[in-house]
């Protein structure tokens, strides 16, 4: 129940935080696209959160539809999308445990960030494909070919 109400005032801080962010330098803009009376003032009917966020986290957690969120559903919700970042997590840390003893050394993570930005599998990093990494754009051909791994740490 503690770690429900840290989240629920974390979400309250990072909602007036966002809020904040959201009047600031564009407040001008902002006003003229949400007044809808025409009073260059933005009342609760015509105030929305940029992008639907506030809807979002409640369609997320909302499990019965009911437009409504209960302690229950969110603690279901939280858990299911905690179940999926571990999953996700676990296959990550197995693709890049290339020697398969169950353990990412900082060498095998620098083997496969290198076989990210080796985009053409040559081996060699050129200055397109750093670009192309600092902007996580992928190769546009991609041909499979021999991968990097990291050296096996326990042979010696």
């Amino acid at each position: 129940m503690e770690f429900l109400k840290s989240k629920l005032i974390a979400s309250a801080l990072i909602a007036s935080v966002s809020t904040c962010a959201f009047a600031g330098d564009r407040g001008e803009g902002i006003i003229n696209r949400l007044d809808t009376d025409g009073d260059n003032l933005i009342s609760l009917e015509e105030f929305h959160f940029p992008g639907g966020r506030g809807t979002m986290l409640l369609e997320r957690a909302d499990l019965n539809d009911d437009g409504k969120v209960t302690v229950e559903e969110a603690l279901q919700a939280s858990s299911k999308r905690m179940a999926e970042r571990q999953k996700k997590m676990q296959a990550k840390l197995t693709e890049i445990d290339t020697n398969d003893d169950g353990v990412v050394t900082p060498e095998e993570i620098r083997a496969h960030a290198f076989n990210r930005m080796d985009g053409n599998n040559d081996g060699f990093l050129s200055a397109e494909e750093f670009r192309r990494a600092k902007h996580h754009q992928p190769m546009q051909h991609r041909r499979h070919g021999k991968r990097h791994h990291a050296p096996d740490s326990t042979s010696g």
